[in-house]
């Protein structure tokens, strides 16, 4: 893998972009997942375990993005992504509704929620232009 000795890094459907392998097999995934089960506990989370609400850790570095994509094959609630970047304006996270994109310019230690509806998904996808872009995700 790349990254520090007790990372690993698996690309997904992230192209352009890195994201931490989900397991409890790497010193940086145990980090992260101690680190959600401190922040938030099991109240108001989707799944009583941090593991499982932790959804994911992305680095997108300029020029990085995720393609478009749902969702829908996930159990419905509610998903936090968590954004800072090093240079506003140069990322974004981007939905598609009722036939229109709207794109939503990433700012220093943003929040983006959406709902997960299987039988409504919503597309989404993210982008980075000119920006280092890393996004935690959470289910809620």
């Amino acid at each position: 893998g790349l990254g520090p000795e007790g990372t690993h890094f698996a690309s997904t459907h992230h192209l352009g972009s890195i994201s931490v392998r989900k397991s409890k097999d790497t010193v940086c995934d145990r980090n992260i997942i101690s680190l959600v089960g401190k922040c938030f506990g099991d109240v108001g989370m989707q799944y009583k375990q941090a593991e499982v609400s932790y959804r994911g850790l992305y680095w997108y570095p300029p020029a990085g993005f995720t393609e478009w994509h749902t969702d829908g094959h996930h159990v419905e609630g509610w998903r936090v992504y968590f954004t800072d970047i090093d240079e506003e304006g140069g990322s974004f996270f981007a939905s598609w509704r009722d036939g229109q994109a709207t794109r939503v310019p990433d700012r220093h230690g943003q929040a983006n929620m959406f709902r997960v509806v299987p039988s409504s998904p919503l597309w989404h996808a993210a982008a980075s232009e000119t920006s280092q872009r890393f996004s935690m995700g959470v289910a809620v």
